[in-house]
């Protein structure tokens, strides 16, 4: 075992007692079924879609037979929906190839017929998003709390408050609809929290095979969406800084370099790749976009000097992505609903100009992650004025992990619309903040017996409270 700055001795998380192992796997398990219920529309059909959306219902599966068949585009009939780039009169969507390559084995058993399953990939994604970030907070605790018997309780307890902050009572809830959309995006959220995962178990322990894991992981992350390649990138680049910075205690040795190498550059090559075979471009070529004509589109084109990505909407992205009003309550069902845009409309900020920015129903981290948020924010100030107690190798892990997570959101913070499930781009912050606060609260609170139980009780309550608001959510 070896010995950390401040603390007891660092051990593995197969220190874990057998409770802390259920715990974790009970959580994957509940949270993955409330998954599966509810993308099924609450159906209980594996199958379920939302009516009238064929190309959201099958266009993974009909990906994966065009790349099967040597081909990246997709039927035109019946997918000449707004989604379609049309390249040569074919049809090409934007989305990536992860959740295609996942459904082979479907393909493989059922062929051309093959059922679509979206909910239960969705299930199956938040299942492993679940076990990453369960696991990764019990390895933080043990490495805070080595000892059996003083973690058992408290430790118990402060898990079961974060699978209820991360989990049932997080934007993952919301993220249960069965659309190409939603997919791609927990997909993309499962995989980089995987890749976050096993960064910290290398930084900790340094193996090569943690930090191989998590290259994959970040190239299947990013084959489901582009906004987690900037993480990425941090987590290869943070990677390579704790090599040079341990060169005179050890030699790095040509595969470490390699991994890290690949973690930092892997995800962002293969995704250009793709869209370098479908459009002949690196980035969307929005000319080929099929709404790009459309009367709503060359409007906001116009108000924003014919840009939809850019920095110029940051101002106003942050403002609405915090601000405390974006759901509304009422005393008929669903209780609570989003406010923007159907109420009130987003607030815009200078370069910004009325009307510049397409917007969906809406609901603000503030609304929708409260206490994460809060976790999150807390930690970076204690972490960047030194107010908390960090060994050397966890301050490296938190501090890669950190701005790898906050860089994954970068993406709705620079597009041209606002949208409820944009949030996913966040959520691996929340999810890092929360991990790391928890912990450490955990540390300092079972050290105050009766303050332990309060705020353990409060923080379970508004968990129950979010998950509430999220179930509310996902029927509107």
């Amino acid at each position: 075992m070896a010995v950390v700055e401040g603390h007891a001795p660092v051990r593995s998380v197969s220190s874990e007692f057998p409770l802390e192992r259920q715990l974790k796997w009970a959580s994957v398990f509940l949270t993955s079924t409330l998954s599966f219920w509810l993308s099924m529309g609450r159906t209980w059909n594996p199958n379920f879609s939302v009516r009238g959306q064929e190309f959201q219902s099958v266009f993974y599966n009909q990906q994966a037979l065009a790349i099967l068949h040597g081909r990246l585009d997709v039927p035109g009939v019946g997918f000449q929906s707004t989604e379609c780039f049309i390249i040569s009169g074919k049809c090409f969507g934007y989305f990536g190839l992860t959740p295609s390559i996942l459904r082979f084995p479907v393909i493989a058993i059922g062929g051309d017929g093959a059922p679509s399953l979206t909910p239960l990939f969705i299930a199956i994604a938040i299942a492993i998003a679940m076990w990453a970030l369960v696991d990764l907070f019990q390895r933080v605790l043990i490495d805070l709390i080595p000892e059996d018997s003083t973690r058992r309780v408290p430790g118990s307890v402060a898990t079961i408050v974060v699978v209820l902050l991360l989990g049932p009572g997080s934007i993952l809830t919301f993220l249960t609809k069965p659309t190409l959309y939603h997919e791609a995006i927990v997909w993309m959220i499962a995989f980089l929290l995987v890749a976050m995962n096993f960064v910290h178990r290398w930084v900790m322990t340094p193996r090569n095979i943690y930090l191989g894991i998590a290259a994959v992981a970040a190239i299947l992350s990013a084959g489901a969406r582009q906004s987690s390649v900037p993480a990425a990138a941090v987590l290869g680049i943070g990677a390579g800084i704790v090599l040079f910075r341990d060169r005179y205690r050890r030699s790095p040795s040509r595969s470490e370099l390699t991994l890290a190498s690949l973690l930092a550059i892997g995800p962002g090559f293969v995704s250009s790749a793709i869209l370098w075979l479908k459009f002949g471009s690196p980035t969307l070529p929005f000319k080929y976009y099929n709404s790009y004509q459309s009367e709503q589109f060359q409007r906001i084109l116009a108000l924003n000097d014919g840009n939809i990505v850019s920095l110029r909407f940051l101002p106003t992205a942050l403002a609405n992505y915090l601000r405390p009003d974006s759901l509304g309550y009422s005393l008929t069902s669903p209780w609570v609903k989003e406010q923007l845009p159907l109420v009130r409309g987003p607030n815009y900020l200078w370069p910004i100009q009325p009307g510049g920015l397409y917007v969906e129903p809406f609901v603000s981290l503030t609304n929708s992650m409260t206490i994460p948020l809060l976790f999150t924010v807390g930690l970076i100030g204690l972490k960047l004025f030194r107010g908390i107690d960090m060994s050397s190798q966890e301050r490296r892990s938190s501090t890669i992990l950190l701005l790898a997570a906050a860089s994954c959101s970068i993406a709705p913070l620079m597009l041209w619309g606002l949208s409820a499930r944009y949030n996913g781009d966040f959520y691996p912050l929340m999810v890092i903040g929360t991990i790391f606060a928890m912990a450490h609260g955990t540390r300092w609170l079972m050290q105050r017996g009766v303050a332990f139980v309060i705020v353990a009780g409060v923080l379970g309550l508004l968990a129950v409270g979010s998950f509430y608001s999220h179930l509310q959510l996902t029927s509107t």
